[in-house]
């Protein structure tokens, strides 16, 4: 299959339908079936059976993301790259199936980002994405500081490595659609934040413990990509280290520790497969490196995905049934 520069091999093919058995796996344990009452611009986006339309779009559009940045890896670097897929879908699977954000206009938002991020990578229709984040802004305002974040930090980043201003402008558009979205959203009264109070703020501080693996790891791999980056990119790395941290925090502070933890998490998360995607020479050099140092401490590699797999099913959903909390109590 070639098609916008995308390259997918039968390995490939093969690792997305083992992707797509996993997706179908995590809505069998997941789907909480129940729709909660979530902020929403216009009373039909809170139809069960337009929120069950728009969970499966979203599935699309991550599968589309994950075509690209699989199409788009170097070939060398695949078996990488299923590995941070992989990792990706534990996180981004199962947080919108889940009790009590079943329904959350995060979904919406996140479509257009997952979109806008593929255009950026195959640098086609890009000027869309200023659509997008105006789009995502209308629906879900309070997402401008998580998934816009990740477009804002991308465009910044195009235009530091091409030095184009086509990118400077469409960074400034983007910034201005959000500002126009935020408008939108207080003048028609949705201008609210979805905070929802799922997970003690005990639970998670011990579960912020219990992954601080990865939060470690983040940081190592930071640390490989500015050392010795020009003065240029080392900015441009800066910024899309910076970008994880506007969502996590605001949600943090509100008391929605699971969208916290899931947003900190998918950011760098996905910025790491986008960058491998856009075959950054650093990016790639300095996941090599933290691949090295993983094997040092870790025999088997696909320990890195079940881990966070196996906690987000024991922990994060379920949550009266599950041992973890009936260890920890309510």
């Amino acid at each position: 299959m070639r098609g916008f520069g995308l390259e997918i091999e039968k390995n490939d093919k093969e690792f997305l339908t083992v992707l797509a058995f996993f997706a179908v796996l995590c809505m069998s344990r997941f789907y909480d079936h129940a729709l909660y009452s979530h902020p929403a611009p216009f009373s039909i986006l809170q139809s069960y059976y337009v929120v069950v339309l728009a969970t499966a779009v979203y599935y699309a559009a991550l599968f589309v993301f994950y075509i690209v940045c699989v199409g788009k890896t170097l070939r060398f670097n695949k078996k990488l790259m299923y590995y941070l897929v992989a990792l990706c879908s534990v996180f981004t699977f199962p947080m919108f199936l889940q009790a009590n954000y079943f329904g959350s206009m995060d979904v919406y938002a996140w479509f257009f980002t997952l979109m806008g991020i593929c255009l950026i990578v195959l640098e086609h229709g890009e000027w869309l994405v200023v659509l997008y984040g105006l789009l995502s802004a209308c629906i879900c305002p309070m997402f401008v500081f998580g998934g816009g974040c990740l477009l804002l930090v991308f465009l910044f980043y195009q235009r530091c490595i091409k030095e184009e201003k086509k990118y400077g402008c469409m960074l400034l558009a983007f910034i201005l659609a959000e500002a126009v979205g935020f408008l939108v959203s207080y003048v028609r009264g949705s201008f609210s934040m979805d905070v929802q109070m799922t997970v003690s703020l005990r639970n998670f501080v011990l579960m912020m413990v219990l992954m601080s693996p990865y939060l470690l790891m983040s940081i190592i791999y930071f640390q490989n990509l500015l050392r010795g980056a020009k003065k240029r990119m080392k900015m441009a790395y800066t910024v899309i280290f910076a970008g994880g941290i506007p969502s996590a925090a605001m949600y943090a502070l509100r008391g929605d520790f699971a969208r916290a933890f899931f947003y900190v998490f998918a950011y760098y998360v996905v910025t790491l497969l986008v960058l491998m995607a856009m075959r950054d020479e650093g990016a790639e050099s300095g996941l090599m490196v933290l691949k090295n140092k993983i094997l040092q401490w870790v025999p088997i590699p696909a320990i890195v995905v079940v881990y966070p797999f196996l906690f987000m099913t024991l922990w994060i959903s379920g949550a009266h049934e599950l041992i973890v909390e009936t260890v920890l109590g309510q």
